[in-house]
């Protein structure tokens, strides 16, 4: 298993130090280890084939030969339990706690490559078949980030300013399933986020 670390990733650890109390960069960093950690283990215990770990700006990207059968919902949902533990564990009064819950439940929403999107997607691939599976993943995903827009739009139109990150996540998202070309590339299933 092959392991790197891109010169990006210490860019990004450098402006999260600047702009965000180093208390909340360790418990998340700490949060993320165990995500990716849970991942790895779930991987493992299914017998999958890991060729490489990569820490970049994306985040941590863990690559094999993966395919679709039913352990990956298993492997994909264990990176995001690893985050509700450390909820239980540490409670809501620690950064540490929170920053796992909000990791898990960013991870859950149901846009590829997240996991929620990941296990989503090989359900649907198993339950109706890989040709209408795929086309009502895809459909529903652009329906999940078009009203997550919306309700973003909505709040911050309306209720609050504090929600344009999260528009920004979903528009990003959006645009990029959008924007992105159907050459059956879309959607790599041999990597891990």
């Amino acid at each position: 298993m092959k392991f790197q670390v891109s010169f990006g990733f210490f860019i990004f650890l450098a402006i999260s130090v600047i702009l965000i109390p180093i208390k909340w960069v360790l418990c998340w960093l700490i949060a993320q280890f165990f995500h990716e950690l849970f991942h790895i283990a779930a991987l493992k215990i299914s017998k999958y084939n890991i060729t490489s770990v990569r820490i970049g700006i994306n985040g941590i990207v863990i690559n094999g030969d993966f395919n679709e059968r039913i352990p990956m919902i298993f492997c994909a949902l264990a990176g995001p339990c690893a985050g509700i533990i450390l909820f239980f564990i540490f409670g809501n009064r620690s950064a540490l706690g929170l920053c796992g819950l909000c990791q898990s439940a960013f991870n859950l929403l149901p846009v590829f490559p997240l996991d929620g999107g990941r296990a989503l997607m090989i359900l649907c691939i198993r339950l109706v078949g890989p040709q209408f599976g795929l086309k009502f993943f895809c459909v529903s995903e652009l329906v999940f980030l078009a009203v997550g827009a919306a309700a973003f739009i909505y709040l911050f139109a309306f209720v609050s300013r504090m929600y344009f990150l999260f528009l920004s996540v979903c528009v990003y998202f959006l645009l990029k399933k959008l924007l992105a070309k159907r050459d059956g590339r879309l959607y790599n299933t041999n990597s891990f986020y």
